[in-house]
């Protein structure tokens, strides 16, 4: 099998450098607009039109939100952050939102129209890139939340958004149509589990994927990977794990799936991550940790990707201030990249540069070379804040424009 997978990735290699690219950037800041963000907009999908593969990268900057603990029921307070549009030239257009984004969700069908998801939030909103406005917020009630990632159907026509409810602490996929400025319910699909945080439309686009992350205090329900069937909403495969689930995955083309998770706990104590591959046949297969590793290899392996012609998967460890760099067909360990507190991770279109947020030093940007590790110029490099609270969102999401 192996074999046959190494074959069919070399050749998709030469197929990814015979390709040109566009790269653009999105990103959360608090940086005044350079220049009219809808001539861009349309500028950049006249660009893409052509080019099912360029794409720009999302993530979320602005403050975390903090709790009001002069109530007799302690609420959160969110507070206004930005999303903002960073071209190659250096230029950048800014789109406010009342929340810290956690992630940022594109309907396919309809490039322009994104929605940004918070984690620990109770509204969600639907963004048009042309129109600069917000068409359809998604508002939830007293004690649910919005758990941090969704997507939309493989028509455009709905979105679906991890939901956890902190008062019978259900946890659910929740299906919205967003056609009115407020968002209906269509209803509600249980994924098997509980702390349902990511959150994917399978690559093939029949199955809803679900991270449960936890599991109850009787431990009876485990925390487990689900794949959904997206038409009859039934579990058709569901994988266990034991103490700690999987919070993130990443598909890739070969039917691979790149799991993370884990947990650190108040008071210190250091609980080892997990990180692992699920093979194309549904088995789970842990990765084993290198001795001069295991010392970083605690916290929660919170963002993955993977550089696929090269068969090298990445992800972020903020509680150790690591990237791990790791052969995800073989389990071996590669590289780990000291990063102080380093959240998302992305690739470039040619998957020669990986990019790495930072919550520390003001919100930093590193570009690393994705297969030497040497460590490059930002070509693009926002503006640093002096306020410490101002944070990158958790992910850096690759966003494709599709031909329209």
């Amino acid at each position: 099998m192996k074999k046959d997978l190494s074959n069919h990735l070399s050749r998709r290699k030469v197929l990814f450098e015979a390709k040109k690219k566009i790269s653009l950037a999105l990103v959360l800041s608090i940086s005044k607009p350079l220049l009219a963000f809808e001539k861009l907009s349309k500028l950049v999908l006249k660009k893409n039109t052509k080019d099912n593969n360029s794409s720009f990268n999302a993530v979320g900057f602005g403050r975390k939100p903090s709790y009001n603990y002069n109530r007799p029921q302690p609420e959160l307070i969110f507070h206004t952050s930005e999303i903002v549009l960073i071209t190659n030239q250096q230029k950048y257009y800014s789109i406010k939102v009342s929340f810290l984004p956690h992630s940022i969700v594109q309907n396919l069908k309809k490039p322009n129209i994104l929605t940004i998801v918070p984690k620990w939030g109770h509204k969600a909103v639907q963004y048009n890139l042309f129109t600069k406005k917000i068409t359809s917020t998604c508002v939830l009630e007293k004690y649910s939340l919005f758990f941090g990632h969704g997507f939309y159907n493989p028509d455009g026509n709905s979105l679906y958004l991890s939901e956890h409810n902190e008062s019978t602490s259900e946890s659910y996929i929740s299906q919205w149509k967003l056609d009115a400025s407020t968002a209906k319910r269509i209803k509600n699909i249980k994924t098997g589990g509980l702390r349902v945080h990511d959150c994917q439309l399978s690559l093939d686009g029949k199955y809803i994927i679900a991270a449960n992350s936890s599991h109850s205090l009787d431990s009876k329900i485990k925390p487990s990977l689900a794949w959904i069937d997206i038409k009859t909403n039934k579990i058709e495969t569901q994988l266990y794990f034991e103490t700690f689930g999987p919070t993130h995955f990443y598909q890739t083309t070969d039917g691979y799936f790149i799991y993370g998770g884990g947990a650190s706990l108040p008071g210190g104590e250091k609980l080892e991550a997990i990180l692992g591959v699920v093979t194309p046949e549904k088995k789970i297969v842990p990765l084993a940790v290198p001795q001069e590793m295991k010392s970083y290899f605690y916290g929660e392996a919170l963002s993955l990707i993977a550089n696929e012609p090269n068969n090298i998967a990445y992800a972020s460890l903020p509680s150790s201030d690591s990237v791990f760099a790791f052969n995800y067909l073989t389990g071996k360990f590669i590289k780990r990249l000291n990063i102080k507190a380093a959240q998302g991770l992305s690739l470039s279109d040619d998957r020669s540069i990986l990019m790495v947020s930072s919550v520390e030093n003001h919100s930093e940007l590193y570009n690393f070379n994705s297969v030497s590790f040497e460590q490059l110029p930002l070509t693009i490099a926002p503006k640093k804040l002096n306020e410490y609270e101002y944070n990158w969102g958790a992910h850096i999401f690759k966003l494709k424009y599709l031909e329209i």
